[in-house]
């Protein structure tokens, strides 16, 4: 796979290529704002509780913002799913999908693989930790990070019929590793430097709306923002990436 090709045609199809792409992105800035919103909400709190000897502060618009926050991210993981669901059978059209009720429909079926995805993390972490010995733990670490990059094969499995037959195995995604390492690998340092450039222009608003004499709060929360939607972005595309290199490393070997 030309992986710095894959990137960029991975760009083009997320900002340009669906139908509606402007309206899609304006529901995108505006389902991220909420998220980030939070998270910054958040950040602001735990500096309060920190500094608070008294009563503490009301927290009924916290735990509001908290439930918006997980409805908005139950969402998105599903409407990123159907993203490659889409990319997946290179819907020309509609790589990204239409804001409508299916990703919480997609969500709800993922949710059995999510939960007992997250059960193996925990129990495996749990035992690495019980056993106290370097060794073990670092061969802990080591089976978690496989199995972490293997998790996103999965959810390209998933996503092409969203079915979870077979993808609920511990050993599934050690399957992947060996076929998709080196590639990973360059794709992980070239994202990384374009995740890098792709964020200065937080910096550079930032440094504007400080210049205009505007205060840090609105300039925290500008930024928090504008990063959710450039993250999202970029999430997207490194999805796009994750789905091509399944498919050229492994749907022929499946038919």
């Amino acid at each position: 796979m030309k992986i710095f090709k894959t990137m960029i045609e991975g760009f083009h199809k997320v900002l340009f290529g669906s139908q509606n792409a402007l309206l899609k992105h304006v529901c995108i800035i505006a389902l991220t704002a909420i998220v980030s919103y939070f998270s910054v909400q958040s950040e602001f709190l735990k500096g309060q509780l920190d500094n608070t000897t008294g009563a503490l502060p009301d927290l009924s618009g916290f735990f509001l913002g908290l439930l918006a926050a997980l409805i908005v991210g139950c969402y998105m993981f599903g409407y990123s799913l159907s993203f490659m669901h889409n990319v997946y059978h290179e819907d020309p059209e509609n790589c990204l999908p239409e804001f409508d009720e299916n990703p919480f429909k997609i969500f709800f079926k993922s949710f059995p693989l999510i939960l007992v995805w997250i059960l193996y993390f925990l129990l495996l972490g749990i035992v690495s930790g019980l056993l106290s010995v370097i060794l073990i733990g670092l061969v802990g670490f080591v089976v978690m990070l496989i199995m972490a990059i293997g998790l996103q094969f999965i959810w390209v499995e998933f996503s092409r019929d969203f079915d979870r037959t077979g993808l609920f195995s511990f050993k599934k995604p050690f399957e992947y590793i060996g076929k998709t390492i080196v590639p990973l690998i360059l794709m992980t340092i070239l994202y990384i430097f374009i995740y890098i450039l792709c964020m200065i222009p937080i910096a550079i608003v930032g440094g504007i709306m400080g210049f205009m004499g505007i205060g840090s709060t609105a300039i925290t929360y500008t930024g928090g923002i504008i990063g959710g939607y450039i993250g999202f972005i970029l999430q997207l595309v490194w999805y796009y990436c994750i789905v091509k290199l399944y498919k050229e490393k492994f749907e022929h070997y499946e038919q």
